[in-house]
């Protein structure tokens, strides 16, 4: 081979080992690339079964708050009437135990007033 064909072949083989290293270094970047989008795309799928988790919790909850909510009044209810009652017919045997009172009284009056 002359000297001028060297010349030129020299260089060229430089650049085509160049290409080859830049070629292989930017398949290691693509391929580490491929594996960290592929760690993403399962973080998101986790992410997302972890957020359906939550909302469902959160929802549960809520309803959990609301049926409290409305026990609570139900039994605020039901106390109230049942003081309701308890004062109605504490009111009542009041009543008839005055009525019985003044029966005993008119009773004994008669019976005092009878033996005089």
């Amino acid at each position: 081979m002359d000297l001028a064909a060297l010349k030129t072949l020299i260089p060229l083989g430089i650049a085509v080992v160049g290409a080859v290293i830049a070629l292989a270094k930017l398949q290691a970047k693509v391929a580490e690339n491929s594996k960290q989008l592929d760690m993403l795309v399962k973080d998101v799928s986790r992410l997302e079964k972890e957020s359906e988790t939550t909302v469902t919790l959160v929802a549960k909850m809520q309803q959990a708050e609301r049926n409290i909510t409305q026990l609570w009044t139900a039994h605020e209810s039901v106390n109230q009437k049942l003081e309701a009652n308890e004062r109605n017919i504490t009111s009542k045997l009041e009543r008839h135990r005055d009525r019985l009172d003044e029966r005993f009284i008119a009773l004994r009056e008669k019976i005092n007033g009878g033996h005089q």
